[in-house]
């Protein structure tokens, strides 16, 4: 069974509040299972394309350090599971999206 997988071009994403990483599964029909802090994927199951992670970011338009986050991902279908896969995600805040003079 493939494993689920983050596309390059969703490695590093410009966000303000909430970020949407798409997660895209080879099979469709396979559950996708992801962790966060580090430790096997197995209880968090993905419910669409996509994980919502909240950034942290305070909502003052004010440029903030960004924000490293691992995702796992596992794939299970039929009790086959696919191997791990690890993914390194950069959130930035874009300040554009936040009203008010740049602080």
């Amino acid at each position: 069974l493939p494993a689920p997988f983050i596309d390059d071009e969703h490695l590093r994403i410009a966000c303000s509040g909430v970020a949407r990483v798409p997660i895209t599964s080879p099979d469709p029909e396979a559950q996708v299972y992801f962790s966060l802090d580090g430790g096997e994927p197995s209880t968090n199951l993905l419910r669409g394309p996509f994980l919502a992670l909240n950034t942290g970011f305070s909502k003052q338009r004010v440029q903030e350090p960004d924000r490293i986050v691992n995702i796992r991902l596992k794939a299970v279908k039929e009790g086959v599971c696919s191997q791990t896969a690890t993914f390194q995600v950069t959130l930035w805040k874009d300040i554009s999206k936040f009203g008010g003079p740049e602080i």
